[in-house]
């Protein structure tokens, strides 16, 4: 009997509510998230999944990064204004963990990017990339999302000279 064969919708959502921890819960909606989001391309799946995810967690700050990715994957949907909202909400709560910090910056970042203002634009970039290296382990792709978004900064800043420098100095460090 193969065991590995893939479950029915219904049984797979039996199997995450019987995880019980913040951390399992948070993990499990963001993963399931990217899998709906970007693989599946079904982002009302995804905040869906977050949301329901952050309903779930005891502790506010997993609520307020499960509650941000949802803002972002909502931009799949154009709904940008959302995401500065929520985002800027959960920037301005006292005592928030470094990933959630970082996870509501660069989430703001990118969609000041998305919307060409640069209004507060340096100060998320600033915030997530103080963050980015003590975050690694738990988001191994922020580095490359930082710079990124860095490089579109200075673009919208008309400083190209300087966004062709930030991206060969990271990608030097990078590779370092």
């Amino acid at each position: 009997m193969n065991n590995n064969k893939v479950q029915p919708m219904n049984e797979r959502k039996a199997s995450v509510l019987v995880v019980d921890d913040d951390a399992a819960i948070r993990m499990v909606g963001m993963s399931r998230a990217g899998l709906y989001g970007f693989h599946l391309n079904d982002p009302k799946a995804a905040i869906t999944s977050l949301l329901d995810a952050a309903g779930r967690v005891s502790d506010p700050t997993n609520a307020y990064e499960l509650q941000c990715e949802a803002a972002f994957q909502a931009t799949l949907l154009g709904e940008f204004e959302d995401a500065v909202t929520t985002c800027r909400a959960v920037l301005a709560e006292p005592d928030l963990d470094d990933l959630t910090t970082w996870t509501a910056a660069i989430n703001l970042a990118y969609v000041q990017v998305m919307l060409g203002d640069i209004t507060e634009l340096d100060d998320a970039l600033s915030r997530a990339r103080q963050i980015v290296q003590g975050i690694r382990r738990d988001h191994p792709t922020g580095s490359d999302l930082t710079v990124a978004l860095s490089v579109g900064s200075e673009v919208l800043h008309a400083r190209l000279r300087h966004a062709v420098d930030v991206g060969v100095r990271s990608v030097a460090a990078l590779r370092a």
